[in-house]
């Protein structure tokens, strides 16, 4: 139970504050910038519009203070190196940049910013998308708390099965209907 609270709650719940609630209603405009300036790098963007300032400041923000607040109310020092909101944040700005070595993947191959592809492709970049930002985070809080390897596993498995998770329920109620989803889950979603 330690481990959800202390390192999987603060970055879900962060998660789902900036994607629901900043993001949709234009919450501190000024940092909605691209983090590549939009720069350009072998004729293609090096990340893409999505990945912004604003993800990095909010989520790192919100993971420190949640973090803060568990170790507060639920749980005992967990933190090696540093204080609770610092190691906090530190999870949720290498949860941010967990997610940048992907996107600059998919822009390599021609996969626009929160699209998917088809075939073995569109497979890759899903499973690469719902762990890269839960393998850092879980890989930093390996070394700035006292977790073992087997407590650092169980982080990426729930961390990874709860992204899949809600990423399969916004498909099935209609959220990211914009998006055709991966094939696996489009043939669950639709048998014909």
């Amino acid at each position: 139970m330690d481990l959800f609270l202390v390192f999987i709650f603060p970055v879900l719940t962060a998660n789902l504050i900036h994607h629901f609630w900043v993001i949709k209603k234009n919450i501190i405009p000024v940092l909605a910038y691209p983090v590549d300036f939009n720069l350009i790098w072998a004729g293609k963007r090096i990340f893409g519009k999505s990945k912004t300032f604003r993800g990095f400041f909010v989520i790192t923000i919100l993971v420190a203070v949640f973090t803060q607040m568990i170790i507060f109310l639920f749980s005992p020092p967990v933190f090696l190196l540093f204080p609770a909101w610092l190691s906090g944040g530190l999870i949720g700005f290498m949860y941010c940049l967990g997610e940048l070595p992907t996107s600059f993947l998919k822009r390599r191959v021609d996969i626009l910013p929160s699209d998917q592809a088809s075939g073995w492709k569109g497979l890759l970049f899903y499973i690469l998308e719902q762990t890269d930002s839960v393998g850092f985070a879980a890989i930093t809080a390996k070394y700035i708390g006292l977790l073992s390897l087997s407590d650092t596993g169980v982080i990426i498995v729930l961390g990874v099965g709860l992204h899949v998770g809600i990423d399969t329920l916004l498909y099935i109620v209609g959220y990211k209907k914009r998006l055709s989803p991966p094939g696996l889950l489009k043939k669950l979603l639709d048998p014909k």
